[in-house]
């Protein structure tokens, strides 16, 4: 599922936070999704750290990035079998992922940025595995710091979409704790679940909010970018 780690904290390997989450619909009228689409296509929809801001064109590309396999996916999760058996189960074909780092140490700024994209052989399938991987977060919650600070908000993009802002302390090597906060969107386009990430540490208030209406903001910037990454794709040669 998308959960914790969320293949999407694969995405942030270093933190293990567990996410709750809700969908909305949004309400595609037609599913450009509807035909074969290639990992190269894939490729091209999701983000360069550039698009997320100019403050993070420096970032470095993360050695897990590129296309996603049902294997690669999986092993990256809490429990390996139940993401196997759920990918398969929704009809899991074909993922991207690009995951930026910086290279300064973490503490007053962003640590990573990023997104990624799974195909199912159906809408439905996409649909059915993004609502399942939401009710696993929901009971992983209660497992969950206290203090920690989830707020979920419904966002108009793709054909359902939900953002997290998401704040709480998490455990250092020497014993402390630091201040944990960042953004994750989920969305759905057609047979696509498509996923962002920003996270930092001890970041200030305006900052967080800063990033976060930003993020909300590049959900719609992202599904667009996949639906002219389609349309070009499936136009007919001059």
């Amino acid at each position: 599922m998308l959960h914790s780690r969320m293949k999407f904290l694969a995405f942030a390997a270093v933190v293990v936070l567990l996410f709750p989450a809700a969908a909305c619909s949004g309400g595609g009228e037609s599913d450009d999704t509807a035909r074969e689409i290639s990992n190269e296509e894939l490729g091209q929809m999701v983000l360069g750290p550039e698009q997320f801001g100019p403050e993070f064109a420096g970032f470095s590309s993360g050695d897990e990035n590129g296309p996603q396999t049902v294997e690669q996916i999986a092993n990256e999760d809490d429990d390996p079998a139940a993401e196997r058996a759920d990918l398969e189960q929704h009809g899991f074909t074909d993922g991207y992922k690009m995951l930026y780092y910086t290279q300064q140490p973490p503490g007053g700024q962003v640590a990573s940025v990023g997104s990624l994209v799974y195909l199912f052989e159906t809408a439905e399938g996409a649909a059915g595995y993004l609502e399942d991987s939401i009710a696993e977060m929901r009971d992983d919650q209660e497992d969950e710091d206290p203090s920690a600070i989830f707020e979920w908000s419904d966002l108009d993009a793709g054909d359902e979409a939900v953002s997290l802002r998401f704040d709480g302390p998490q455990p250092t090597d020497e014993g402390s704790t630091i201040s944990l906060s960042g953004t994750v969107i989920f969305f759905r386009h057609g047979r696509i679940v498509a996923g962002m990430l920003l996270y930092g540490f001890a970041l200030p208030d305006p900052e967080k909010q800063r990033l976060h209406g930003n993020m909300e903001t590049l959900a719609s910037v992202m599904n667009d970018r996949i639906t002219s990454v389609l349309a070009t794709a499936a136009a007919p040669s001059a």
